[in-house]
This record gives C-alpha cells, structure tokens and sequence, in this order.
C-alpha cells in the first residue's frame, strides 16, 4: 500500500469495497508497522486509528499520495479506479493517526 506522510499522520487510497475498508468501518483501531514491498512486516507493529475522509480532507489527502507518487498516484491508480469502480466501488482515502500504547 502506499502511503504519503504529513507529521504525524500518513494517508492511503482504497475502493470502499475493500475487505481493509470494511473492517475499518466496522473498527476504526488498527495495527501498522513497516514492511517490504511483499508486505512482510519489518518492525514491530504500532497501534493507530484510522479515519475515512470526505470533502476538503479527501482532497488534501488525493493532492498528498499525487505530490509523492506523481505517475501511480497521478495517473494510474486513478484511472485503474475509474475502470473498476462498477466492481469495487468509489475511491475512499483515509488518515491513519497512531494511538499512545496501552498501559
């Protein structure tokens, strides 16, 4: 998943049909951490919530993963989102905010 970061906040695109989407519906608490391209985690997972935006805030975040992805954010994941949105639905992007570690 790509992601673009702003302080403390990093942002990501999704179809709203996603099984990640749906369970972010359902429960906005979320574990994160680095990983490889593969996705096999790097460093120790970290708890965070996430948060679907709408209006201005879907916006920032579009204009964020376009500035530092300009051919996939810019060009190609768009389009591929604009073919398969009969199948997967519209465009969700979302902020996800680490939580401070239970004590």
């Amino acid at each position: 998943m790509s992601i673009a970061v702003d302080g403390d906040r990093a942002y990501f695109r999704s179809f709203e049909r996603a099984v990640k989407v749906r369970r972010i519906r359902r429960d906005p608490k979320v574990e994160f951490g680095p990983a490889t391209a593969s996705g096999k985690p790097t460093g120790p997972p970290q708890p965070g919530r996430v948060r679907l935006l709408e209006g201005a805030e879907y916006q920032a975040a579009a204009r964020l993963l376009r500035r530092k992805y300009p051919l996939l954010h810019g060009v190609l994941v768009p389009l591929a989102h604009r073919l398969m949105r009969r199948k997967y639905g519209r465009t969700v992007h979302a902020e996800l905010t680490p939580s401070a570690a239970p004590s």
